[in-house]
């Protein structure tokens, strides 16, 4: 099975605000500081990869990891790599996690990107626009994936196992000498109780106890030999107390290690939170569009002002989050004074944070507020420009009329008009359709007299509209005159107007000039004896002699 080393690297940079930022940065990770492992030198380079975006973007590449030549460190002395073998090298594989710290708004965060698996990898870190880095601080590997390997290798380097055939070898001929020596000093029955007991155990097994179990045969230790084992006893204990607080320590950097990890995903989408809570906020602070009309304006700026609302929220969330996030990473572990001054920490972080929102709310707003005004002004002022030329096209379509001249042989008893008052702005007022007759000798009214009864009516002076050969056609234009008065915002009102009709053939009272003409006309005719009578010339004369009585006239 393929062994991976597990890196972790924890890099704290601050970068200076919308300037492109690069950096190439040695650590020598000493793992005497641990007590444990080999000890490196890593490389690592930054990279700002995009300029003068809302969001910044970082690359950290892992240039270079190697191990130094002291060994593996345990118990505070190195073993080479030669004395540990192969399944204990360092340079199987590398993985690395980046860790980086940040200042927003005053405010250190530090969060995780990506892990790094091989020279070369690179991982991306996405910050919001008013972030900024710190320097590199520090850097940590552990070597945790080859440690049981690297641990029984020198545990065996300590403990070397001894060789059974060469003690088997040195216990016979210890024990012959031992018999030799009793066979020269003991009486002879001793001697032949001896060798018949050792014939009879080696011809046959004899059994100790009553279950037939095999003897047991305890030889005798010496006391260097027992001084050994005591000593061997101990050194397994010193070993297995290491190995005990080794790998508790490593279940709680482990543990740490996962609570981190959460903080910083939880700092990750909170930051991603907060970078399009400003966003929206600044999107929302400006129309950058141009409306045609006050309503639709509105209805953007209400929509707008809501939306800078529920980001300025958002954005609030977002940094007690944050805050949430670097008081659980800084404290998280921390009791007593220390927790507590964490709690105050971030307590004032959020209402600094809060009252920030709530400014940045209160700007947008305001600047939206401000382009309304603007715009509804540039609308109104463009309405107001075009309602007075609709005006004018209005009343151009309306000029002053006239009254026809007999030699224009108009062959109708009457015509019709109307009238209409205005003041220039935006009231005006119309007449009815009303006719006027011609006079019995043919001839029309001047136009002043025709508009006099409009201006008593009126009250000032009246355009006069017309002439209409029939009252249909004059009806027809008053009432769309009177349509399109409203659409430029004028207000309509009337007033009546008689007008002077035609009675019949005998109809005009008066003439041109004003006489009045009698309405019959009556002819006496006087018939009388002729005469004679004697002329200038001396002739005779017969007279017939008619006599014609009629009203005056301005013609007879």
């Amino acid at each position: 099975m393929k062994t991976y080393i597990h890196t972790t690297i924890i890099l704290l940079f601050l970068f200076l605000y919308k300037h492109t930022y690069s950096q190439t940065v040695n650590f020598y990770v000493d793992a005497s500081k641990i007590g444990y492992g080999y000890s490196y030198n890593v490389t690592l380079g930054i990279t700002e990869i995009n300029k003068g975006d809302q969001i910044k973007r970082f690359e950290v590449k892992l240039l270079k990891v190697e191990p130094d030549a002291k060994g593996y460190l345990l118990n505070g002395k190195h073993y080479t790599s030669s004395q540990l073998g192969i399944s204990c090298n360092p340079l199987k594989s590398a993985h690395v996690q980046v860790m980086y710290t940040y200042e927003d708004n005053g405010t250190l965060l530090t969060t995780q990107a990506g892990l790094l698996q091989y020279i070369g990898d690179s991982s991306t870190i996405v910050l919001g626009s008013r972030a900024t880095f710190k320097e590199l601080k520090e850097c940590f590997i552990s070597n945790l994936d080859i440690s049981d390997a690297c641990r029984k290798k020198i545990t065996e380097i300590l403990n070397p196992p001894k060789n059974a055939n060469a003690n088997n070898n040195s216990s016979g001929k210890k024990t012959d000498a031992a018999i030799s020596t009793s066979s020269g000093n003991s009486n002879t029955n001793s001697e032949q109780k001896t060798q018949t007991t050792t014939t009879t155990s080696s011809n046959k097994p004899t059994s100790d106890d009553f279950w037939n179990d095999s003897p047991s045969q305890t030889p005798q230790k010496s006391k260097e030999q027992i001084a050994a084992d005591k000593k061997l006893q101990e050194s397994r204990d010193r070993y297995a107390e290491q190995e005990n607080r080794f790998f508790n320590t490593m279940e709680k950097q482990k543990q740490e290690q996962d609570r981190r990890d959460a903080v910083m995903a939880n700092s990750f989408y909170a930051n991603e939170a907060r970078s399009r809570a400003e966003q929206g906020i600044s999107d929302n602070s400006s129309f950058n569009q141009r409306f045609d009309n006050v309503e639709d304006l509105q209805n953007a700026f209400y929509n707008q002002a809501n939306a800078i609302n529920q980001y300025a929220q958002d954005l609030s969330d977002a940094r007690m989050q944050q805050n949430a996030n670097t008081q659980e990473y800084l404290w998280g572990n921390s009791t007593g004074a220390d927790q507590a001054v964490g709690e105050l920490a971030t307590s004032v972080a959020n209402i600094i944070g809060n009252a920030k929102a709530e400014k940045e709310r209160k700007e947008a707003q305001e600047k939206l507020r401000k382009e309304r005004d603007a715009e509804r002004t540039r609308i109104e002022t463009e309405r107001k420009q075009k309602i007075a030329n609709l005006r004018n096209d209005i009343f151009k379509q309306y000029p002053e009329g006239g009254v026809p001249l007999s030699r224009h042989n108009i062959n109708l008893d009457e015509l019709y008009f109307f009238t209409y008052w205005y003041d220039g702005k935006t009231t005006a007022k119309v007449s009815n359709v009303f006719p006027y007759a011609k006079f019995k000798d043919g001839t029309w009214a001047f136009k002043d007299k025709v508009i006099s009864e409009s201006e008593k009516a009126a009250g000032g002076k009246v355009t006069l509209v017309g002439y209409f050969t029939t009252k249909a056609l004059a009806e027809k234009e008053r009432s769309v005159f009177v349509e399109l008065l409203p659409q430029a915002e004028v207000s309509v009102s009337t007033y009546t107007v008689k007008g002077k009709k035609w009675d019949g053939a005998e109809n005009g009272a008066t003439d041109f000039w004003g006489n009045e003409t009698k309405t019959e006309t009556k002819q006496e005719t006087k018939t009388t004896t002729p005469q004679k009578t004697d002329d200038f010339w001396g002739e005779t004369k017969t007279e017939k002699k008619t006599e014609t009585k009629k009203s005056d006239s301005f013609w007879d």
